[in-house]
């Protein structure tokens, strides 16, 4: 099924509320019992071992994993919404940004387009036009927008995925809700420092991030750290009450735009990137 918000709240509710959330991967728990929020202002660093389960937690907070247990909620203006639960119902996620520990990026993409298709996902009208421009050339992509992402280092490839990730709260006005996932992984010295001035930046203007993260850089502009004890993460119980939900009636801009893409993709490359 898929699920509309119809419960209205304050705006010092989260930005992403994790209730309860239980998540197996085969035979094995990886997640149980999990409470997470993050708020406006806030970056909530998931710090633990290889394996813990940060990886795991980031993409059941973008909605990406079956829960056996559990809900994750968006907050979308004045409304949180759930977006995924343990019934298997699925909800439309208000826009938010999401770098994975695995790009995802299709190399036949340019970089000019990656980023941009990032931006109009957003729905955004009132920012910069030369926002893109601006950003591109404080990550040292700006001689590369016309290029294919197959065609990047490793690092430069990386550092597109992440900056597609902030693009959703850099353009702005509201807060939003930022998921990254070792964002400082195959990064450089300089790519981090970048980095983790944006994050600061994102935070005082009341955007929310959760990172999951090793770096100590990424760590030291958190303001709040939860970590891995054993295999129990250290997360306090939250209050919130998980808010009831109604049926879509119509097809998003977003939808449209990511049509949009596959489409472009589809004609370059003769295969389906939409199947």
């Amino acid at each position: 099924d898929m699920l509309t918000p119809d419960v209205m709240v304050d705006t010092s509710s989260p930005l992403l509320l994790c209730k309860g959330v239980e998540v197996w991967r085969g035979l094995s728990t990886v997640l149980k019992g999990v409470d997470l929020t993050v708020h406006e202002g806030e970056i909530v660093a998931l710090v633990g071992p290889n394996g813990c389960g940060k990886s795991t937690l980031a993409e059941t907070a973008a909605g990406m994993h079956m829960m056996r247990a559990g809900s994750v909620s968006h907050r979308q203006g004045k409304t949180l919404a759930v977006i995924r639960n343990h019934l298997g119902h699925r909800g439309l996620s208000g826009s938010f940004g999401l770098a994975l520990q695995k790009d995802g990026a299709s190399g036949d993409e340019l970089v000019g387009e990656r980023l941009q298709v990032a931006i109009d996902m957003c729905e955004e009208t009132n920012y910069s036009p030369t926002t893109l421009q601006d950003e591109a050339e404080k990550w040292g992509l700006s001689h590369r927008l016309r290029d294919r992402i197959a065609w990047l280092s490793g690092g430069m490839a990386r550092r597109v995925s992440v900056l597609a990730g902030l693009l959703p709260a850099l353009i702005s006005q509201t807060p939003r809700l930022v998921i990254l996932d070792e964002p400082s992984s195959g990064i450089d010295r300089e790519g981090i420092r970048i980095l983790c001035e944006e994050l600061t930046a994102l935070k005082e203007k009341g955007h929310g991030v959760l990172v999951a993260t090793h770096n100590q850089n990424v760590i030291d502009v958190a303001t709040n750290t939860i970590e891995w004890v054993g295999e129990k993460l250290d997360s306090e119980s939250v209050e919130y009450k998980v808010p009831s939900t109604k049926a879509p009636t119509e097809l998003s801009a977003r939808a449209k735009t990511f049509r949009t893409w596959a489409n472009v993709l589809d004609y370059r490359t003769w295969g389906s990137v939409a199947a």
